[in-house]
């Protein structure tokens, strides 16, 4: 019946009402992404791996006004490390904001420098063409050189002056699961009107090649209640601890430190306005 076929058509498990369906096989998830890309409210996602191309699927919906809430676990986080690092850059944007008023002393100065620096260089030029006939005059050359350095090196170092400071903010709602236990649960609700569970992760093999079991409840007393279960496990920090969102900051953009509290300390220094 299913020989040659990437995806093992649906079979119903209760024929009595058909508030569930199970589906089973590569490509399991053809239903549950097309709902998710449908989406017109709010889809919520517990799934212990991701992947960027989904995320981005996620930030699509939120452009929208659809209302999205991402968990996953970071202890897979930490044996992936260069794919969670991309991912959290696409959960976390790094925007730079700039101190006009800093930006224009900075220019003023960088003129000014410029100015005294050509100035003195200049002056020492003259000199150096009186000095050929004068040699009394070689102090003043040296003296005007020793200027035209000094301000040239100043020029140098306004230029290295940063005019802004980095900020973050998540491009959706998002929350990683830390601590001993994996939470392993893959759970997907989509405009409290459908719900699945099942192995299927959120990434894209989890929807295209691996062998994945889902089931689609439209029970809408049981989606209810699962709505309510996943909202509390996004919102409850004590029993379901997230990553402090510096930390995530760090783990996404700045891990060539050494630790998290290194670059607590960089951070500090780099964003002194």
């Amino acid at each position: 019946m299913y020989k040659n076929q990437k995806y093992t058509p649906p079979f119903y498990a209760d024929n009595s009402d058909r508030n569930t369906r199970i589906y089973v096989g590569q490509n399991a998830g053809k239903f549950l992404e097309k709902d998710i890309l449908n989406a017109e409210k709010e889809v919520l996602i517990i799934s212990p791996y991701v992947s960027k191309d989904k995320i981005e699927e996620l930030i699509n919906l939120s452009i929208k006004g659809v209302k999205v809430r991402l968990a996953f676990d970071f202890n897979i986080a930490n044996q992936k490390k260069e794919e969670y690092k991309q991912i959290l850059k696409k959960l976390i944007l790094q925007e730079k904001k700039y101190d006009t008023e800093k930006q224009k002393t900075v220019e003023r100065n960088d003129k000014k420098y410029a100015t005294y620096s050509k100035l003195a260089l200049f002056v020492g030029a003259i000199l150096g063409m009186i000095c050929i006939f004068n040699f009394h005059c070689l102090t003043l050359l040296l003296i005007s050189l020793f200027f035209s350095k000094k301000y040239h090196s100043k020029r140098q170092e306004n230029k290295k002056i940063r005019t802004y400071i980095y900020e973050y903010r998540k491009t959706i709602d998002f929350k990683c699961f830390w601590g001993d236990n994996l939470f392993h649960s893959k759970i997907y609700i989509i405009d409290n009107k459908v719900a699945y569970i099942g192995s299927l992760n959120f990434t894209y093999n989890g929807f295209n090649n691996n062998f994945e079991t889902i089931i689609e409840i439209n029970n809408q007393s049981k989606i209810n209640e699962l709505r309510e279960f996943v909202n509390h496990i996004f919102d409850d920090n004590y029993r379901h601890k997230s990553h402090d969102f510096n930390f995530l900051i760090y783990k996404g953009y700045y891990d060539f430190l050494n630790s998290y509290e290194d670059y607590k300390n960089y951070y500090k220094k780099e964003n002194k306005c």
